[in-house]
Order: C-alpha cells, then structure tokens, then sequence
C-alpha cells in the first residue's frame, strides 16, 4: 500500500514518540471533507481533475489490514474519466443499490469516526468496478460523485 503524505504526518510523529512500526499497530487519519487534491492523489495514484472539489479522504490500517477512502466532486463526465484512469481497463457497471450501500460503509464499525462525508450508501444511479489490487471506484451519476477505496 502507498503511504500517503497525510498519513506520513500523522504516522510519523506517533513513531518518533516509541509506537510500533505502522504495520503493527492500529492508525487512523481522516482529513474528511478538508483533503486537498494532493492527499487524494496520493491514494489514487492519478492527479485529481482540475473543477474537483468537496474532496475527502481518510484511512485505516491494523496489522496487515489496510483501507483507503477518497471522494469528491465534480461534473459527471469528468468522474467517469478519472475513474477510468484509475483502474484502467475496467469497463465501469451498473452496480446493485444494496451492494453499494454495504460498501458505503467503513471496512470495521467505529474505527473512523468522522466518516459520513463518504455518502456512497446514498446513490442511486452508480456505476462502479475494480481491479485484481483491492481497487473499487464508484460514480454516482446522478450526483456527479467520485468514490474510491483500496484494501489491503
């Protein structure tokens, strides 16, 4: 898993003060609905669109347990393309309304406390796919909303 630059700041300072390395213990970080496209970016890997905006981010990790979240913003069309960068070759479809409520939700009850900004249980017109990498990535087109998660 990439580590990104939010995490690093969080992440760092806690191991300069003794924790265990990252991997063995339990960290969250969450800029919420305050990420910049950077942050985000880091998790993607693709540079976020130019109009992306309300851009949210936040992670967890236990052990060999990872998640990463990203949303955000933009024009429909705009959405779709990223995400066809982002997993590229994955032909985006119509997803089932209650599978996407399920995968709305935090990988594990409680650990992100601040995660109502990732409102993917609240589309109704998605398309979505993923990748052999843990990659999932969403649109609602209805909204013009962007999601990502990658698990590890």
């Amino acid at each position: 898993m990439v580590q990104s630059d939010l995490a690093k700041r969080v992440l760092e300072p806690l191991c300069q003060r003794g924790c265990p390395p990252p991997r063995q213990a339990e960290a969250t970080w969450s800029a919420g609905e305050g990420a910049t496209a950077g942050e985000a970016a880091a998790y993607t890997g693709v540079t976020l669109p130019a109009g992306a905006h309300d851009i949210g981010v936040a992670g967890w990790r236990q052990w060999i347990q990872a998640v990463e979240y990203v949303r955000f913003e933009a024009p429909v069309d705009v959405c779709l393309r990223y995400a066809a960068a982002v997993v590229p070759g994955v032909a985006l479809q119509p997803e089932d309304g209650g599978l996407v409520e399920l995968d709305g939700r935090p990988i594990r009850e409680g650990v992100l406390k601040d995660f109502g900004w990732f409102d993917l249980g609240k589309a109704k017109d998605v398309v979505g796919g993923g990748d052999a990498s843990g990659v999932r990535v969403w649109v609602d087109r209805e909204r013009g909303v962007f999601y990502f998660r990658k698990t590890d």
